[in-house]
This record gives C-alpha cells, sequence and structure tokens, in this order.
C-alpha cells in the first residue's frame, strides 16, 4: 500500500501533467488535494506553493472564483509563498476580470511594493492592464516607461502597451506600428499565440477607429482562431464580440451562434468583464432586427459598466447606441456627449 508521501508526490506529478497538456480544470483540483494534504500536516510552504499553483490552473482554465479562492488561500498560509509579489499579482488580474476594479488595482498596487525584481515586470504589466479598464491614462504613462526602463523598448511587453497608449491619444498610425512590430516578434516563438492574438485584437480595435470595417472584421477573427489554438477561451470570446461589433459597423448581419451559451459560461465562473462584453454582443445582434432588445441590451450593458467602473466598456455601449439605435435628438445627443466624454479620458 503507497505512503501518504507516494500519493502526495504521485497528485504533483499528474497535476504538473494536466497543466502540461492544458488540462486546467484537473490540474486545479489535483493541485488543491496536494494543498489540503499539505496543510492536514501542518506543511504550511508546501501548501502555499500548491494553492499558489491551484490558482494559477484556474487562472488559465478561466475560473475566476475558483483561482480567487486558490491565491487567496495561498497568501493566508502561516507561511507565505516564495514570491509574495507574484501571487498577489496573479490575485489582482484575477479580481479585475470578477468586475472588482478598485479591490484589483489596490491588489495589484500591493504587489509592486512587495515583488521581487524579477516578478516586478510582471507586477507593473498588469497594474497597466487594469488601469486600461478602472483607470485613466494618465495613470498609465510612468508605468509603461518603467516597463521601457526595465524591459526595453523593443521588447513585446512594452511594444504593447505604448500601442495602447497612441491609440487611447488617437495616434492610430503609432499604435500600428507598435501592434505590427509585437506580432513580427512574436512570430514562431514557442507559446506566443495569446499574445500575438492580443495584438491582432488591438490592431482590429484600431481598424474600427479608422473606419477599416472589413480588415477589423478578418482581425478579430484572426486573434479568435489565435487563442483557440492557445487554449485561452474567455479571450476568445472577446474577439468573437469584437467581430460582431466590427460586422454591425460594417452594416452586415451578424451571426454569432453561441453567445447566449457563453454569457451563461462566464457568470458560472465569475468572469464579470467577458459578461459585460457578451451583453453588448447579444444586443448588437439585434440591431437592424429588433431595436428595442438593441437598445435595451446596450443600456443594460451600459448601467453594469459604470456600476463596476468600467468606464471604457461603458462607452463602447454608449457608442453604438448613438451610431445603430433609433432615439430622440436629444437622447442622441446625451449618448454621443456621454461616449466622447468617457473615452476621452479613457
Amino acid at each position: 500500500m503507497s505512503s501518504e508521501s507516494e500519493v502526495f508526490e504521485a497528485r504533483v506529478g499528474a497535476a504538473m501533467a494536466a497543466a502540461q497538456t492544458h488540462q486546467w480544470e484537473e490540474s486545479g483540483e489535483l493541485w488543491e488535494q496536494c494543498a489540503q494534504m499539505s496543510m492536514s500536516h501542518g506543511a504550511w510552504a508546501p501548501a502555499s506553493a500548491c494553492w499558489e499553483q491551484a490558482g494559477e490552473a484556474w487562472r488559465r482554465g478561466d475560473w475566476a472564483t475558483k483561482a480567487t479562492d486558490a491565491l487567496q488561500a495561498a497568501l493566508s498560509q502561516p507561511v507565505a509563498p516564495v514570491d509574495v509579489g507574484a501571487v498577489q499579482t496573479k490575485l489582482a488580474a484575477v479580481l479585475g476580470e470578477r468586475g472588482q476594479g478598485a479591490a484589483a488595482v489596490a491588489m495589484a498596487r500591493q504587489a509592486l511594493l512587495t515583488s521581487t525584481p524579477q516578478a516586478r515586470p510582471a507586477a507593473v504589466d498588469t497594474l497597466v492592464g487594469l488601469l486600461q479598464g478602472y483607470g485613466r491614462k494618465v495613470d498609465q504613462r510612468p508605468l509603461v516607461d518603467e516597463l521601457a526602463e526595465r524591459l526595453g523598448l523593443s521588447s513585446p511587453a512594452c511594444l504593447f502597451r505604448r500601442g495602447q497608449l497612441c491609440r487611447l491619444d488617437g495616434d492610430l498610425d503609432g499604435a500600428c506600428q507598435a501592434f505590427d512590430e509585437v506580432v513580427q516578434r512574436l512570430d514562431g516563438v514557442p507559446g506566443a499565440a495569446a499574445g500575438s492574438a492580443a495584438a491582432q485584437m488591438e490592431l482590429a480595435e484600431v481598424g474600427l477607429l479608422r473606419g477599416e470595417t472589413a480588415g477589423a472584421v478578418e482581425a478579430f477573427e484572426a486573434g479568435r482562431r489565435l487563442h483557440e489554438q492557445a487554449g485561452r477561451v474567455s479571450l476568445m470570446w472577446r474577439c468573437e464580440v469584437g467581430r460582431v461589433r466590427a460586422s454591425v459597423a460594417a452594416g452586415l448581419t451578424v451571426i454569432a451562434p453561441g453567445l447566449a451559451a457563453a454569457q451563461r459560461w462566464a457568470r458560472e465562473r465569475g468572469l464579470a468583464l467577458l459578461d459585460l462584453d457578451l451583453e453588448q454582443a447579444l444586443a448588437l445582434q439585434e440591431v437592424g432586427r429588433d431595436a428595442g432588445r438593441a437598445r435595451s441590451g446596450l443600456e443594460r450593458a451600459y448601467e453594469a459598466a459604470m456600476a463596476i467602473g468600467a468606464a471604457p466598456r461603458a462607452g463602447r455601449a454608449r457608442l453604438p447606441l448613438a451610431q445603430h439605435v433609433r432615439g430622440t435628438q436629444s437622447e442622441h445627443q446625451r449618448w454621443c456627449s456621454e461616449a466622447q466624454e468617457i473615452l476621452s479620458d479613457n
């Protein structure tokens, strides 16, 4: 009969093997079992390490609620994780996906104080990403400058964040140049499909701003394929949301099966931001078919985004109301001014 230590080692091996094949739910469950075994023997350092691994598995598997619980368990053990800042950075990202913007930004700022020099760039990058969703662009600039100092101006992470700032500033040529360079630098790099897909999504957003709607549709489709290959389901659906937005902007009839099922999936896992994105896509599907449903859906998306402080998403919900939904002159003026005010500051 196997000893308990042999069982523990076997489960650790199985958890690592499951992660290597992107079986994130199985990996998360196995790591949690390992954490519980460690805790039962008062082995607090292994327990915190196992909880951290479980949180990472659940995070990659798009289970925001379970990832939150596991990462918080890692931080609450009597013996702290080896790199507290790295765990806080992951938790900040998960809280952001759950729509807890203030808590996420606070956790990310705490991670800047506790991260090792090696982990600090990831903490800085995570905070920039959170400020993209919950803050103002002026607060992102010094952080992007720090990324440049630590990683170099030509690093994919720095180029990506600089491209986003260029887009927010209206420098669309500069944004395209940065995102194109990210795609080129990541081409053929093992495990870089998700990063390349993120840059493709940003290029599609720039295309929408330029009115190049057909190209934007194609770019979102390309991003979806890359995220699907990387096993990043939530990001795949974000690309599908972008494709719907671009298709409506191009005046195309939208056919996007699976959005309602995807929204149920997102809600089950606590993915509040994706839930908002899908709410908007479901509403945009009704443009040209049922104006009342389109309007009510976009209004719900706007109110939900404002309630959690996700201003850019609120702006993206207001803009199509002004562009594609019939309303009174005063309503259109209000929708346009609200969208302009939100998006100019964010």
